[in-house]
């Protein structure tokens, strides 16, 4: 994977750092990894790092983007997709950067995105399943929360944990329809 999006719930989940600083090259078995660069913003926390293989002439780029309070502190829920669209940006530059340039037929084999919260649970899923909503109403003008969300838990048993998880996913669908109609028509 190319990108790995980190959601922890405030500052004191934060993890200490598994990585050395700015271009101190840390080993790993039959490679090494390399932190190139590191941005703060008011949201999120990018940081840029390089894989290389010691035994092969192989690197590897990938981007970690890190936030705390995704997505309690997401007012408007509108906000909510700003991480995913900075998400989504990223892959799209990464397709197109890589060999073969992405098209519809190749999309589905872009690279996965890894993506946790240190619960494993709500912030994770959330994050998913926002990301497939915004895929469905793009793609079929069409979504079904319920399945989706069922999709999820028969996946992970207990990550939606209470009534208000489900229906913050309700909203935000309700927020990409309603922006859907405000989008000027193709003619």
């Amino acid at each position: 994977s190319n990108q790995i999006v980190v959601l922890n719930s405030d500052e004191t989940e934060a993890c200490d750092p598994y990585w050395l600083p700015v271009n101190e090259p840390m080993e790993c078995d039959s490679f090494t990894v390399t932190l190139k660069d590191e941005n703060f913003d008011i949201d999120f926390v990018m940081r840029d790092f390089l894989l290389q293989s010691i035994d092969e002439d192989y690197e590897f780029n990938c981007r970690m983007i890190s936030t705390c309070y995704w997505p309690d502190s997401c007012s408007p829920i509108r906000t909510a997709f700003e991480l995913i669209d900075k998400v989504r940006l990223y892959r799209a530059q990464a397709m197109a950067s890589s060999v073969m340039a992405p098209t519809a037929s190749t999309s589905h084999n872009a690279p996965s995105i890894i993506v946790h919260d240190l619960s494993g649970g709500f912030r994770a899923g959330a994050f998913c399943a926002l990301y497939t909503f915004q895929d469905l109403v793009n793609l079929e003008s069409t979504v079904n929360v319920y399945e989706v969300a069922k999709l999820f838990h028969l996946k992970r048993p207990g990550i939606w944990q209470n009534q208000s998880n489900l229906m913050f996913l309700y909203k935000a669908v309700e927020c990409l329809f309603g922006e859907l109609h405000l989008r000027p028509k193709k003619s």
